[in-house]
């Protein structure tokens, strides 16, 4: 290439210790090699498949098609086939998969262990509040008046009997995730600690109440002195 060349280079950012030439003329060369190489094997892929003869179309509604599967399924009775051999819902992926799991970025669920048991159990509480919600479709929303009656015909959970379960709760008590790009009431006032340990000594998140809502009502709002400037 011409010396002061600023354009792409294949392979170029991986080069090191030669000059511009050396560096340029082997990166150009691969290149040329690596392309070559890949339509030799695209041309003979395609041979190979022009050699076979050309399958016919199938008709789903066709007697043969049925006896045959049927006749597969019978000598084959422990073959994993059709939808039986899809991997569960709550079975981790395989290490290294960069793909979204539900729950494990936005919780708890995240931080501090491996990675397969991350996925693992971000997984089953997905799965485990996807199934809750299911069940409670098409049921009345009527808060019960007594706990004893929070699990009776309206389909309807008290938070205090079950936390795991059914807790909304933004701002915990164990503090925020890291990183958590959120607001968090009267931050802007705390200074000298951890993002961990000035999240848990705020007051959306250290009380004890479902929600901060009903904290305030039971013992007001709390007065927080603004700095001085």
């Amino acid at each position: 290439m011409v010396p002061g060349y600023t354009g792409y280079i294949p392979r170029m950012p991986f080069k090191f210790g030669n000059t511009y030439k050396e560096d340029c003329d082997v990166c150009i060369d691969d290149f040329l090699t690596n392309t070559k190489r890949h339509d030799s094997k695209v041309h003979n892929l395609k041979q190979t498949t022009n050699s076979y003869p050309t399958l016919d179309v199938v008709n789903k509604d066709d007697a043969s098609v049925t006896r045959r599967l049927n006749h597969y399924r019978d000598r084959h009775p422990t073959a994993p086939i059709l939808l039986e051999s899809r991997r569960p819902l709550t079975e981790a992926p395989m290490p290294g998969y960069r793909g979204f799991i539900p729950r494990a970025g936005v919780t708890e669920l995240g931080l501090g262990s491996r990675y397969h048991t991350v996925c693992e159990d971000s997984l089953n509480v997905f799965d485990h509040e996807t199934k809750r919600h299911a069940s409670k479709i098409g049921k009345p929303v009527v808060p019960p008046q007594r706990p004893e009656d929070a699990t009776g015909v309206t389909g309807v959970e008290l938070p205090g009997q079950h936390p795991e379960g059914n807790s909304r709760r933004l701002y915990k008590k164990i503090g925020m995730v890291p990183k958590y790009t959120g607001y968090l009431p009267q931050m802007r006032f705390r200074f000298g600690n951890t993002y961990a340990d000035t999240s848990r000594s705020l007051p959306v998140c250290f009380h004890d109440e479902a929600t901060y809502g009903k904290h305030v009502a039971k013992h007001g709002t709390p007065h927080t002195a603004l700095p001085a400037w």
